[in-house]
């Protein structure tokens, strides 16, 4: 008994540590988003014996160990939730949810304890005991005796109290009584201001209008799901949140939105390592193929599904999944493996005293019953869906067993039996239409109610003077947006106006950029941008006699010269002619023209009846063998700069001509820079060759210098 004490006055600071921490509300998200972590931080922070057969003991432990009772039971609460949670791997765990609910009978003592002791005993009866209606009784029992209170703990209880009441009533086909109970779920969720249970209570109600149809109002609480959702990380909700939508989608028959969010589901899911909803995810991606007919690819995923479900030990789901296995080979018209999974289902819920499961599968045994000509099968199975769908209240499915026993009875001859369920088949229609009729009257009552208060609204505005003024105001507004709008409108004109002149501003300037800045003739630029792959020759030329004339002659003379030449070899080479320096052009050609030929006809340009020596750089396109290496244009220009300076070398009359070809197997790093240095080496290796006037041996060619910025650098520290 020492050691005991010893114990639990060690794991004192823990518990009182971990519960003071923790507000109700993140508690209940900590329950929700991370169940199993929470029951290891519970299981270690209690003492080991934290099972009360009576208030005294419970008194003295508490005595004894000095814990806070009100943390003590709030841990006993939630460690009795998490032993009925799916998602907790625990070994006997219903035993251990079974002794902490008589536990918390036992201890509680406030009326939120007592609140939360029914709310543990609800939901074991409904989770293990199947007493659905039990689960709901007792909650309701629970709220009465927290509902005038609003402290933090209260609140966060009758969070969870509608939510286990809605999803009962929404499961049992009570939908008024489960969409007033996700209704209130939501309200308590904004007063507590917590955007995890928001998201929580937003995802009930869009699963409600999912499942009674009202598929766009379940897409806008999806929305707002997700809304509350992205204020915090909850990697489980959103998991949740994309099965849920894949579902939605998939009963809005948008096939492709439905795989694309489960697919995204499976993935979260698995990222965390939580296997229990991929079954759930193969059944919605069965259900999409179903619902298209390919039937056999919905049984691959509803037996990998099943798969799962066995993993988890979940007999409920086997049996869903059992259920549409047995719909899935009903559809391809194999009767007996049909009938095999769907008794198999059956059993389960029969063990389970799943009822509301039990009238859908017994209607569908039914079906496949009398496909197979089994009719006092088929007549049992129907006889029992309708003894359960009455018990249940559920008409419309009354009217499908009721329709299922006429077959039967007529052919078997019994057609005064069948006149009389006939009867009770109109009867019950009869009151489905007026149950709905009676659903549309509030509507039509409520839409009449605002009518008569418009025609009031109207009525006491419709005097004159207020009229007047109202018109007086329109007519102000009217002016004052005709005035904006004319004023828009000038600002349009005028900013378009100065867009245009800006435009062509922009366009002058790009052509002045063109142009050689010292005689205003196209110039190096030009050039070099209208070079193309379609181009067949580049010719650099030179008059070395007039390379001076700036300084001879002036620069308006040399301007005028410098003009007068560029039109004379316009004029005999028939194409565009740009000024690079004085006396120094370039040219690109559109047809071959060999060098000696285009010497000569250069050549007979004359200056005051006088000669001119020319020399001539000529390169002809393409240059390499290889017609898919393309070498820039600056590249080229420069080989024409090294050739033109080696033919000013050469003394000559009537000066020099050099052409530059490359052989065939001639690499294209023979133009990579220093593109001087690569081309002298090439004319002593033979990978090109030179045509030339003049013998090539008196050509004193360039050779590469490297430039010292040393000094520079110097002299600008300096």
């Amino acid at each position: 008994m020492r050691l005991l004490i010893r114990l639990m006055l060690c794991t004192t600071a823990l518990i009182h540590q971990w519960a003071a921490a923790a507000e109700p509300n993140e508690l209940e998200v900590d329950y929700r988003e991370q169940p199993q972590q929470l029951y290891q931080q519970l299981n270690e922070a209690l003492p080991p014996s934290h099972l009360f057969v009576s208030y005294e003991e419970y008194e003295q432990t508490i005595s004894s160990a000095k814990l806070d009772a009100d943390e003590l039971f709030q841990s006993l609460y939630y460690l009795a939730r998490l032993n009925l949670e799916v998602r907790v791997s625990q070994n006997m765990s219903h035993n251990e949810a079974k002794a902490l609910r008589d536990t918390l009978q036992v201890i509680a003592r406030t009326d939120y304890q007592r609140a939360a002791a029914l709310n543990v005993e609800g939901r074991y009866a409904g989770l293990i005991e199947q007493h659905l209606s039990d689960t709901v009784s007792l909650n309701e029992q629970a709220l009465n005796f927290i509902r005038n209170s609003h402290t933090p703990e209260s609140l966060t209880l009758k969070f969870v109290i509608y939510d286990d009441m809605g999803v009962v009533n929404l499961m049992t086909k009570r939908p008024e009584a489960a969409l007033n109970n996700f209704k209130q779920m939501r309200d308590v969720a904004n007063s507590l201001r917590d955007p995890y249970l928001s998201a929580e209570a937003e995802t009930r109600l869009a699963k409600y209008y999912r499942e009674t149809d009202q598929l766009a109002k379940a897409l806008q609480h999806y929305n707002e799901a997700y809304r509350y959702s992205a204020k915090h990380d909850s990697p489980y909700q959103k998991a949740l949140l994309e099965l849920s939508l894949a579902k939605l989608y998939r009963d809005m028959q948008q096939w492709d939105n439905a795989l694309i969010h489960v697919h995204k589901s499976i993935e979260l899911f698995r990222a965390q390592g939580i296997d229990k909803y991929l079954s759930s995810a193969m059944t919605v991606i069965a259900m999409v193929y179903a619902e298209q007919g390919e039937w056999n690819r919905a049984i691959d995923y509803y037996l990998n599904a099943q798969q799962f479900d066995a993993q988890n030990k979940s007999l409920i789901a086997q049996a869903l999944n059992f259920h549409n296995l047995g719909e899935a080979y009903f559809h391809i018209e194999n009767h007996a493996k049909a009938q095999e999974y769907l008794l198999q289902a059956n059993r389960i819920f029969q063990d389970h005293k799943s009822r509301h499961y039990l009238v859908y599968n017994d209607l569908l045994v039914t079906q496949v019953a009398l496909a197979s000509k089994q009719t006092d099968m088929a007549q049992a199975y129907a006889q029992e869906a309708l003894e359960f769908a009455t018990q249940l209240g559920l008409k419309a499915e009354q009217v499908e067993a009721l329709q299922y026993l006429v077959t039967i009875q007529e052919k078997v001859g019994d057609l005064t039996t069948a006149y009389a369920t006939q009867k009770r088949i109109i009867d019950l229609k009869d009151q489905i239409q007026s149950e709905a009729k009676a659903e549309q009257k509030p509507n039509e009552d409520v839409a009449l109610n605002e009518q008569n208060m418009m025609l009031k609204i109207q009525q006491q505005h419709g005097n004159l003077q207020k009229l007047q003024q109202s018109l007086l105001y329109r007519n102000i507004f009217a002016g004052l947006l005709l005035i904006a709008l004319l004023a828009t409108i000038v600002a349009i004109v005028l900013l378009r106006k100065q867009l245009q002149r800006d435009k062509q501003q922009c366009q002058a300037l790009e052509h002045t950029s063109l142009l050689d800045p010292l005689f205003g003739l196209p110039g190096y630029r030009d050039f070099h941008r209208s070079v193309t792959v379609k181009s067949k020759g580049l010719l650099l030329l030179e008059y070395p006699e007039l390379a001076d004339m700036m300084l001879t002659r002036g620069y308006h003379s040399a301007k005028q010269l410098q003009q007068s030449l560029q039109q004379k070899l316009t004029y005999l080479l028939d194409t565009k002619v740009y000024s690079i320096t004085p006396a120094l052009f370039a040219v690109q050609t559109h047809r071959e023209h060999s060098a000696d030929e285009l010497h000569q006809l250069l050549s007979t340009i004359n200056i005051d009846s006088s000669p001119l020596k020319l020399n001539l750089a000529l390169i002809n396109l393409p240059l390499l063998a290889d017609k898919e290496v393309l070498l820039p244009a600056e590249v080229l220009f420069e080989t024409l700069q090294w050739l033109l300076a080696g033919a000013r070398t050469v003394e000559t009359t009537k000066g020099c001509y050099l052409a530059l070809r490359v052989l065939e197997f001639t690499p294209s790093t023979v133009f990579s820079q220093p593109l001087y240095l690569q081309l002298g080496q090439s004319i002593r290796r033979g990978f090109i060759r030179i045509e030339s006037n003049v013998d090539k041996e008196l050509i004193n060619w360039p050779e590469f210098q490297s430039v010292d910025t040393s000094d520079f650098t110097r002299a600008a520290d300096l």
